[in-house]
């Protein structure tokens, strides 16, 4: 039996779609649970946006950051790919004139 990552990544129990939670990542991930209070979904939001530390957490939420969740990130990149593809192809078709 294999592990179902498309149902893993979503509810926080894993990284990324074959990428399990590294061991410090993981205990980053069951403080912010017990520590703050989050969701698990919602702790490994914030660990996959950069956050590291408690300290980093409580920063970021003063500051009013809130994280991209998995399909976010994704439509997010999808989308600057598209722009960076469009502009390199606008360079390339200016140099050769």
């Amino acid at each position: 039996m294999s592990l179902d990552f498309s149902k893993l990544v979503p509810q926080g129990r894993a990284k990324a779609n074959g990428v399990c939670w590294s061991e410090t990542e993981l205990e980053l991930l069951i403080s912010l649970e017990r520590e703050r209070g989050l969701a698990r979904n919602v702790a490994a939001d914030y660990i996959r946006n950069g956050i590291s530390s408690l300290e980093d957490f409580d920063k970021a939420t003063k500051s009013g950051f809130k994280p991209l969740n998995v399909e976010e990130a994704r439509k997010e990149a999808e989308e600057n790919l598209a722009k960076k593809g469009k502009e390199a192809v606008k360079i390339s078709r200016n140099k050769k004139k």
